[in-house]
């Protein structure tokens, strides 16, 4: 269950869900038996990562002047990375207004530095 949590974007809640369900016998079963019948369980192919965020992972936390899923788009045209949960990987936390009490909470257990919406796009353009 840890070792799974170093996986970007997966929390412990997940990773909890991810460990139970393996641990089931009758779950592997399914799985061997797709697997039999010609089923490919495949990961998502990474773009590669360029740009002014290349290398840091950033968690979404509440409400931004753009949707979520346009803020996801704008980090990630810029090379960075999304993920849903904060965890030891988890470079920045951009904070909107209204945060959620979670993802604020676990990011300043972790010491996961936050930041606005506009200190994100000053990263972009390179200010500091």
């Amino acid at each position: 269950e840890e070792e799974l949590q170093t996986i970007p974007g997966l929390g412990p809640h997940t990773a909890a869900s991810i460990a139970s369900f393996f641990s089931r016998e009758r779950n592997r079963q399914f799985i061997e038996k797709l697997c039999r019948a010609g089923v490919v369980l495949a990961g998502e192919r990474e773009a590669p990562r360029e740009g002014p965020l290349a290398g840091l992972t950033f968690v979404i936390t509440g409400t931004l002047s753009v949707s979520r899923e346009e803020m996801t788009e704008y980090i990630e045209a810029h090379g960075g990375k999304v993920t849903g949960s904060v965890s030891k990987n988890t470079s920045y936390l951009v904070v909107g207004d209204s945060p959620g009490g979670t993802k604020y909470e676990r990011a300043q257990a972790l010491g996961v530095p936050m930041i606005s919406e506009a200190d994100l796009r000053r990263m972009v353009e390179g200010g500091s």
